[in-house]
């Protein structure tokens, strides 16, 4: 759920926007905005995911930093969908990753490459790991193709699933 003063500060900025309207023909996010003249948290979480980040607003603001009103656009869309990803997320025990994700991807990669070696060397041993395979098809002795396609799959099915199950949860 985005924060108090992160809702205050984005419509302060897209009260701005909608009175110099010079970015209107940009992208999808500022007819949107003209359409409103109080920006509550649902309606900044609408334009945060209508935004798509390419900073052509921001490049052509006369009021963004170093200007004293601020405005910065992209930075505050970003910002705004990310808690909406925190929010929307499912399992809710995942949307914690949003926070540290730089963490979380180092720790998942160390992981799978410690699970998959310790995998091959259970089933396939030491021996198979560390040998010289030549011929056609010599890395599936390593790796079988079932498990390169499988694992993969129903590591996809799932997040497909996750995908749906936020987009169901977001659209109510």
């Amino acid at each position: 759920m985005p924060d108090f003063d992160l809702v205050k500060d984005g419509a302060r900025q897209m009260t701005i926007c909608n009175a110099c309207r010079y970015c209107e023909g940009y992208c999808a996010v500022f007819p949107a905005m003209e359409q409103r003249r109080v920006f509550t948290k649902a309606d900044l979480t609408y334009l945060a995911n209508l935004c798509f980040d390419c900073r052509d607003c921001y490049y052509a603001c006369q009021y963004a930093p170093p200007h004293e009103f601020g405005v910065n656009i992209p930075k505050l869309m970003s910002e705004l969908r990310a808690d909406t990803y925190r929010e929307f997320t499912w399992p809710t025990v995942l949307s914690g990753l949003f926070k540290h994700n730089a963490l979380a991807v180092t720790v998942i990669t160390v992981a799978s490459i410690i699970i998959i070696l310790a995998l091959v060397l259970l089933f396939q041993g030491a021996n198979v790991l560390f040998a010289t395979h030549l011929g056609e098809a010599t890395f599936y002795r390593v790796v079988p193709f079932a498990a390169m396609t499988v694992v993969p799959s129903l590591i996809a099915l799932d997040g497909f699933a996750i995908f749906i199950i936020s987009s169901v949860r977001f659209w109510r």
